[in-house]
């Protein structure tokens, strides 16, 4: 008897690890199966392709630099925010074409751009661009015609001619905008009033030096050939904020057209200036090009707005600081390659 249950325990312990072994073995195998990838389905493949995001235009991104050229159609109003009653500024030219070309090379790119105007024909506004890795300087000139009105009536005295515009700004690129200062110099007409006599001057000389931002992401991503999608929206935005003076010139006159200032001639303050537009974008390609056309409303200041230092004395005179607003429909057909 004692030698049989001698035996029942020798066997026992013999067992009972190998047990153990059997069933370590089988746990790890259960682990490697449960550690293996799930197997895709044509099921699941159908469902990830039906949640892709809308179709992209355009080439992966890289750090290839593209060529640029777009074409442009513009109808504006041009406006004065501040005026004195009965008194207005119009300008010669609201509807005009514009034509740009941006030119890239390995570490530099140069653009050129011409203004023509629907009204006179002719070429009224030039602008250039030269740039370094991520550096620009960009210049804008032209000469700016038109006149001062009194109720709606046109008068030679209140008539400006080729008034001087140069606009220059130098920026560094960051990311799909820009930052720099700008120096903007505009011999522009203005209206004021002071002890109840009205002045204008088709020539008064503006000075402005500021600091600002400019986004243009539309045409930073046509630059860098990145994908677009074919249906967008974009906002373009370009603010500058800074110091400037204007001084009245010796052609000012008052409300009876002859020849006389107000006690005040010079004006100097903190100023706004800035472009802005709202729209649309359309991307496609085409011949090997990648293609959008924009629908946008623009908003342009053509003057800061200033919040001057000198001023009259008077509060209810009004100072030649008034803003002017050219605004309107903006279309746009560009290309990149």
């Amino acid at each position: 008897m004692k030698k049989l249950i001698f035996a029942l325990l020798m066997s026992s312990s013999l067992f009972i690890p190998a047990l153990h072994a059997v069933e370590s073995d089988s746990t790890d195998k259960s682990t490697e199966q449960k550690a293996e990838p799930p197997k895709s389905s044509k099921s699941e493949g159908t469902k990830e392709n039906k949640e892709q995001k809308p179709e992209e235009v355009g080439a992966e991104d890289t750090d290839q630099r593209y060529d640029y050229l777009s074409y442009s159609y513009a109808q504006k109003e041009n406006e004065a925010i501040t005026v004195v009653a009965g008194w207005e500024i119009e300008f010669e030219d609201t509807s005009f074409q514009q034509l740009q070309f941006h030119k890239s090379f390995d570490n530099m790119a140069a653009g050129l751009g011409v203004d023509f105007s629907n009204e006179s024909k002719k070429a009224m506004r030039f602008s250039g661009l030269l740039g370094f890795d991520d550096y620009m300087l960009m210049v804008e000139q032209a000469q700016i015609s038109g006149s001062i009105t009194k109720d709606k009536v046109k008068n030679g005295l209140g008539k400006f001619e080729n008034n001087k515009y140069l606009d220059m700004k130098f920026m560094t690129q960051k990311g799909d905008g820009a930052v720099g200062v700008q120096l903007y110099s505009y011999e522009r007409p203005s209206v004021m009033r002071e002890n109840g006599i009205v002045y204008f001057d088709p020539k008064a000389e503006m000075t402005f030096i500021a600091f600002g931002i400019e986004y243009d992401t539309v045409k930073k991503k046509m630059l860098k050939g990145k994908k677009m999608p074919m249906l967008d929206w974009y906002f373009y935005n370009t603010t500058m904020m800074g110091y400037g003076s204007m001084e009245l010139s010796d052609q000012t006159r008052n409300g009876s057209y002859a020849l006389a200032k107000p006690t005040t001639t010079n004006f100097a303050g903190f100023g706004l200036n800035g472009e802005y537009e709202l729209g649309i974008v359309f991307a496609g390609k085409m011949f090997g090009l990648q293609v959008v056309g924009k629908v946008g409303y623009n908003y342009q200041i053509e003057g800061p707005i200033m919040f001057t230092t000198d001023s009259f004395s008077n509060s209810d005179d009004v100072e030649p600081t008034e803003q002017l607003v050219n605004q309107g429909v903006n279309l746009t057909l560009a290309a990149s390659f």
